[in-house]
């Protein structure tokens, strides 16, 4: 069975097969943020609040999306392997 929790823009929360995968995490509460974008509402679960992960999926990087080193952070606290193939995510 799939469950899909939509975070908010990208971001969603997906459980299949027994894996908690993680989509394009973009939490940053909401404000001016670099290359100008103004965030109006934040995630609908706040990063504290997020299950416990098994998979962090980034399709494509933008300024949108958590930092590299806000991915590593996030990984590290959940205990999570990140691997990043693209110097630039």
């Amino acid at each position: 069975m799939l469950k899909l929790t939509l975070v908010g823009g990208a971001t969603g929360i997906l459980n299949y097969a027994g894996l908690c995968w993680l989509t394009d995490p973009s939490l940053s509460p909401p404000g001016e943020h670099a290359g100008g974008l103004v965030k109006t509402t934040g995630p609908a679960i706040e990063s504290p609040a997020l299950p416990p992960i098994d998979v962090v999926l980034v399709s494509h990087e933008h300024h949108r999306c958590a930092p590299r080193t806000r991915l590593h952070a996030l990984c590290r606290r959940r205990g999570v392997s990140c691997a990043v193939a693209d110097s630039r995510v």
